[in-house]
């Protein structure tokens, strides 16, 4: 067994030996660390803080004899070195985001160019103006002292004899205090010695639990790290090989976690990381079954509804709670079950604003549909279509429904085009372009649905001469679902009239798509709520 970590009184560093240990391998990034993730603002503010001699906090590093934890390679553009392992090693626990801002500031961004002639510095100070800036923004301002220049002094008295004008003096002056601020800058550092690993993973995730939010994956990346397990490469991996073929290559990490709870019985949002590490370490193969199982819902959606890319996808807890059911190759009667539960709880929006506790409900009735073989809604009130929102933005769940009823539309009559699914998939919100021109409409109807149409980006000037000088083919209007009215009233040059006949007939095929599905199943209309629980309202009528 481990003895416990030890905790040594805080010893103070100048700001200097941290950067130059980061430098030289003697202080080393874990992989487990993120990236610097601080934004411009949070960045000049720690250099400010550092001029005026204000404490930035302690950094904490973790002490080891073990020489096989992975490190970073690099920061801020620099290759860092090959440690020595005839030392303890010692690794950033905390403070990475404080010392990559402070390295790269100091350091430069490097080139990692073997040929490159130097490093570019990539942040300044504004002698005349008084305030750090970014060298990239502000191009070679005279009184802008680049801050990579004040580690070496024959350096910073180049750039200081370099000075010009009326106030070079002054500049000279301020140039030494600001060199000598960063100088004699002291850090406190507090080591943690311990040979355990989970030491080193446990302490980095209670210290990160403040300041910059971290997401999920990255919690339990930590938790679970070891020199045999890294679980944001093997994420990156699976998704590569599993997802990118079938066009879910950008589902988010965080959304395979969900599945690995859903696989585990765990809940979606109420677990700690530590629970779900302690799944993974169990039997990391949940991670790779978790990939199978998306890619099963990735090949259910595309043959059953048409969506080929995972941006297409309304809801990410349809993935997860569809995954959660196929841990094997569906039957052709629970696909049709399962995309059928996909279009209701699509066109009902089901997931919108959904709290915990009736997550928890859904997830109940996700889990009868097997075994049942029946769809019940599990919504606060009765089933009903949700009306298309006013404005088409392509990321509200009802355009993306409508969107593939118009690929549906394209697919039924094929003398209008190509492949409108993959068309889709390809362009996405690029593919819903509006054609009538502002100018020929009310601001409401330019905005609308109705005026969106679905069509490769480079055919889209051609389809709106087909249509403002009325010489559509008739199959070409039904696939773009424009409806006689709609015809008629383009002819007469009354546009918004246009607009209006055809979001009618946009409202009738949706209606008519889900009254399909709700005559498959009729347990729609006739199942009530459990007994004593009341939570499927009255009957879906």
């Amino acid at each position: 067994m481990p003895g416990p970590a030890q905790t040594s009184e805080p010893i103070i560093q100048y700001l200097y030996q941290l950067i130059d240990a980061i430098a030289e391998g003697r202080l080393l990034i874990p992989r487990f660390q993120r990236p610097l993730v601080w934004e411009w603002a949070r960045q000049s503010e720690l250099l400010r803080s550092v001029k005026d001699g204000i404490p930035m906090g302690a950094i904490m590093i973790w002490r080891t004899s073990k020489a096989s934890i992975e490190w970073q390679r690099q920061l801020a553009g620099h290759q860092l070195p090959q440690p020595d392992t005839k030392f303890p090693r010692e690794y950033l626990l905390d403070g990475l985001q404080r010392l990559s801002t402070l390295f790269a500031a100091l350091r430069g961004l490097g080139t990692i160019n073997d040929d490159a002639d130097e490093d570019i510095g990539a942040i300044g100070y504004d002698l005349e103006g008084g305030s750090f800036v970014r060298m990239a923004v502000q191009g070679n301002q005279p009184s802008v002292v680049p801050l990579n220049v004040l580690p070496n002094s024959v350096v910073l008295l180049r750039f200081q004899r370099g000075l010009k004008g009326p106030k070079a003096d002054t500049w000279v002056d301020r140039c030494d205090e600001l060199a000598k601020s960063f100088r004699e800058y002291k850090v406190p550092v507090i080591p943690i010695v311990s040979d355990d690993f989970d030491v080193g993973a446990r302490t980095f995730n209670l210290i990160n639990s403040q300041g910059v939010k971290m997401g999920e994956a990255d919690m339990i990346h930590a938790l679970t790290w070891s020199p045999d397990f890294e679980l944001r490469d093997r994420l990156e991996s699976l998704r590569s090989e599993i997802l990118q073929p079938l066009g879910w290559g950008e589902v988010e990490f965080d959304t395979v976690i969900k599945v690995v709870k859903a696989d585990a019985n765990l809940d979606l949002y109420g677990e700690s990381a530590e629970k779900v590490s302690a799944v993974l370490k169990a039997d990391p193969t949940v991670l790779e079954r978790a990939f199978q199982r998306l890619a099963r819902v990735a090949n259910l959606l595309r043959e059953a509804c048409g969506i080929l890319d995972w941006e297409l996808v309304p809801y990410e807890l349809q993935a997860v709670l569809l995954a959660s059911k196929l841990s094997e190759d569906p039957t052709a009667d629970l696909r049709k079950l399962l995309s059928d539960w996909f279009w209701v709880t699509t066109y009902g929006e089901l997931f919108a604003g959904l709290s915990g506790y009736r997550l928890g409900v859904v997830v109940k009735a996700v889990q009868s549909l097997v075994p049942d073989g029946k769809l019940v809604w599990p919504g606060p009130s009765s089933f009903r279509i949700r009306p298309l929102p006013a404005n088409s933005d392509f990321r509200a769940v009802r355009i993306k429904a409508l969107a593939l009823q118009l690929a549906r539309r394209q697919v039924i009559h094929p003398q209008a085009g190509g492949d409108a699914f993959r068309v889709l998939a390809d362009h996405k919100r690029s593919a819903m372009s509006q054609l009538i021109p502002r100018r020929l409409l009310t601001k409401t109807n330019f905005s609308s649905p109705a005026n969106r149409f679905l069509c490769p980006p480079n055919e889209i000037v051609a389809l709106r001469a087909q249509v403002l000088n009325c010489t559509m083919s008739a199959e070409s209007a039904a696939a773009h679902l424009i409806p006689a009215e709609a015809i008629v009233a383009a002819s007469q040059g009354h546009w918004d009239g246009f607009v209006a006949a055809r979001l009618e007939a946009m409202a009738n095929i949706e209606n008519s798509f889900v009254d399909e599905v709700l005559a498959r199943n009729p347990s729609l209309r006739l199942v009530g709520p459990p007994e004593g629980e009341g939570l499927f309202g009255s009957s879906l009528t």
